[in-house]
């Protein structure tokens, strides 16, 4: 944990610049704890509301009115600047007709084996 390994194949001949984007998740994190030293404030407001909720629906009790609507003008400002990424798609190699990649354009150079 605590970082991503990013492979490429073939390894480039020069210094290319890349834009990494990808899902991450919350460090773990106890009673002391300093999220204003990693999280900026208005997440940690996200998030305290989202306690809340989450708290208030665990021991049955109703989640305030006003306090469910500034979770959720909280909440759709932070999925516009940041909307949620449900475009996860799987790739294998071993099914019976590859996608065209890289190392076949350059290994392959056309041929393929079906």
């Amino acid at each position: 944990m605590g970082g991503s390994d990013i492979f490429l194949y073939f390894l480039p001949d020069q210094n290319y610049v890349v834009k990494i984007w990808g899902k991450f998740a919350l460090t773990d994190v106890s009673l002391t704890t300093d999220l204003s030293l990693v999280y900026d404030t208005y997440y940690i407001e996200y998030l305290r509301y989202g306690l809340a909720e989450y708290i208030c629906s665990e021991w049955g009790t109703t989640f305030p009115d006003e306090s469910k609507k500034k979770y959720e003008e909280i909440r759709k400002k932070l999925m516009s600047i940041s909307p949620a990424d449900l475009s996860i798609q799987k790739q294998t190699f071993f099914n019976c007709h590859p996608a065209l990649d890289w190392q076949m354009v350059n290994i392959g150079r056309g041929w393929v084996p079906w």
